[in-house]
This record gives structure tokens, C-alpha cells and sequence, in this order.
């Protein structure tokens, strides 16, 4: 039974990311109260632990709660560790742990731990029962988005197209024994990456890459805030004319689609302003009232999300203060410190 709720959160997870609206958190919510994983010694094992706790961390990131995930996540650690035969066995989950503590120590700005995390991560083929080519290509995915989401952190995208092209390596190296859904994550930060260094051709290269194959099952959570990215991306390469159309397509897109994001549609408001006005300086003002709007709006934890998948604050500063998006960025990361 422990197997068919692991089945159903790591579907919920896998086809959206994060629970997007109240449906999808009521989900999450019936079986984090399943009697098996909130009951008290219910697992029986030290194995039956491992994925008790698993689903239980699993839950808490799906629903944003990365405190409780982490403890969860770092529970299932300690239980491996202290278990060398078991880890050895459950190879797998353990580098899937490792990967949601990397997300939870990026999540809380804990960038050194994190790297800690990925230098440990790729040791483990060293490991007996680490060697296998299926876990070879989950600590290779794992590794390298999260070493691209530190440096978006960091605003260091000089380092990251370096990264960039050792991804691309490894991607034609292993072909399809990457799964669509690290396929679908890569792709998208790799146009993080060359949007980061102002590369914006390479940019939309890999994000038409992800849209065009659009994958209706998995992480739709990437594709709809691609679609975003998308039309940031058309600004940046002054395609005002064709983000005209592409502006009214994502709205209507976005309509569709059951989730309580309200900064997609303040972003789109904004855009449809930006475009009409050919002076940059007569630009500016409308940038800062932005920023002011998408700071007044992320005071909303549930709307903060979507910053993990693009810094829009450093972007709309950029624009502002007429500075690059990794200037911006690292001042924005000074600030968190």
C-alpha cells in the first residue's frame, strides 16, 4: 500500500510540480493523512520507513511546505546511511532524496550546502550499488539542474554556459535514457541559462524546444510558466509585433488552466503596455510601477512560487535601473545574503 500512495504523490508531483489550486492541494492533504503515513509506527521497517517518510516529504514540497520536506527528506538520509546495506539496495531512492534536499537547501538559500550536496551526489558511483547506468543518469540530471539553479541563484551565468555544455553532452550521451520529465527540466534551464547571459536566440532556441514538444502528462508547471518566459524572452529580442499575437495566445492559455496564479496575468497586463511604447526612457516608469505591483503581489507566499521559476523581480529592476538581468540578480541575492 505504501507503493500505490508513493504512485499517486509522485504522479501529482511529476504532472504539475506544485499543487496549483485547492483541488490539487485537497489531493496532496488525503494522503498525507493517510492512516499509513500520519499513524505513528506504521512502518514496520526500516525499509517501509524509508518510503513513509519519502511520501511524507515528497507531500510537504508538493504543497511548498520546505521546512517539513527537508526534516522528511533528511529523516530518509540518515535511515540509508545507517543502513548500508539497505542504501546500497535502494540506490535509487537515495539519490532522489539527496536531489529533494538539494531543492530544499537551494529553496532557503543555503547555496554551500547545496554544492556540499551535489560534490557528495557525485561520488556515489564510487559506491557499491551506486554503479548502475540508471542511477548514473539520475545523479548526472539531479546534479546539473541543481548545479544551473544555484548559479541562477547566484547571477553567475558565465559559469553556467559552461555547465551548459557539458548538459548538452551528457544529453546526447545518454539520449533516451534521460525521461522526458529531466528532459523537459533540463530544457528549461538551459533557456534560464542563456537568458541569464544575454543570449536570447539561444534562449528561444530552447524554449520552442520545450513548447513544441509539449508533453500533456508531465510538469505542466514548466510549460505554462514557459509560456511566460516566452514572451519575455520576444522582448528582450524587440519581436513586438509577433508578441502582439503571442501575448493574446498565452492569456487565452492561461485562462484555461485551473490555478491561482495572479502575477501571470499582472505580467501580461504590463507587457501589453511595454510593447506599444518604442522610447526606453518613457519605458522606465512603467517598470518601476511593475516592480512595485509584483512586490505587493509576491507578499503572497502562494504567488512567491512562481519565482522559482523565473527571478521576474530582477527583470522588471533590470529594465528599471537599465543594468543587466545578472546585475540585477546578484544584487537581489546580496540582499538575502
Amino acid at each position: 500500500e505504501y507503493q500505490m500512495l508513493y504512485s499517486r504523490i509522485n504522479y501529482l508531483y511529476r504532472s504539475g510540480g506544485f499543487s496549483k489550486n485547492e483541488k490539487e492541494r485537497a489531493m496532496v492533504d488525503e494522503i498525507a493523512n493517510h492512516p499509513l503515513i500520519k499513524g505513528k509506527n506504521t512502518a514496520l521497517s526500516s525499509r517501509a520507513a524509508t518510503i513513509c517518510y519519502y511520501i511524507q516529504g515528497l507531500c510537504a514540497a508538493t504543497n511548498r511546505d520546505y521546512q517539513t520536506s527537508f526534516f522528511k527528506f533528511l529523516r530518509v538520509k540518515t535511515i540509508l546511511d545507517n543502513n548500508p546495506l539497505l542504501k546500497r539496495d535502494l540506490a535509487k531512492r537515495y539519490v532522489r532524496t539527496l536531489k529533494n534536499l538539494l531543492y530544499c537547501y537551494i529553496d532557503n538559500n543555503e547555496l554551500d550546502k547545496a554544492t556540499e550536496t551535489i560534490q557528495m551526489m557525485r561520488l556515489l558511483p564510487n559506491e557499491k550499488g551506486f554503479g548502475s547506468i540508471d542511477v548514473k543518469v539520475k545523479i548526472f540530471t539531479s546534479s546539473y539542474i541543481a548545479e544551473l539553479m544555484i548559479c541562477d541563484r547566484k547571477g553567475t551565468y558565465d559559469k553556467s554556459l559552461e555547465i551548459a555544455e557539458e548538459i548538452i553532452e551528457g544529453i546526447e550521451s545518454y539520449g533516451q535514457k534521460i525521461n522526458k520529465e529531466q528532459q523537459i527540466v533540463f530544457f528549461y534551464n538551459l533557456t534560464y541559462v542563456y537568458f541569464g547571459a544575454g543570449r536570447y536566440n539561444d534562449a528561444l532556441k530552447w524554449v520552442n524546444k520545450l513548447l513544441n514538444d509539449n508533453e500533456q502528462t508531465l510538469r505542466q508547471d514548466i510549460y505554462n510558466f514557459a509560456r511566460l518566459f516566452n514572451l519575455i524572452i520576444h522582448f528582450e529580442l524587440n519581436n513586438f509585433d509577433l508578441l502582439e499575437y503571442v501575448i493574446k495566445s498565452t492569456s487565452r492559455y492561461l485562462k484555461k488552466q485551473k490555478k491561482d496564479y495572479q502575477v501571470e496575468f499582472l505580467i501580461i497586463k504590463y507587457l501589453k503596455k511595454l510593447i506599444k511604447i518604442d522610447d526606453e526612457s518613457t519605458r522606465i516608469p512603467i517598470f518601476e510601477k511593475m516592480t512595485l505591483e509584483l512586490e505587493e503581489t509576491f507578499k503572497n507566499p502562494s504567488e512567491r512560487v512562481v519565482l522559482q521559476y523565473f527571478d521576474y523581480l530582477s527583470w522588471t529592476k533590470s529594465k528599471a535601473q537599465q543594468i543587466p538581468f545578472a546585475s540585477a540578480v546578484q544584487a537581489r541575492q546580496a540582499e538575502l545574503g
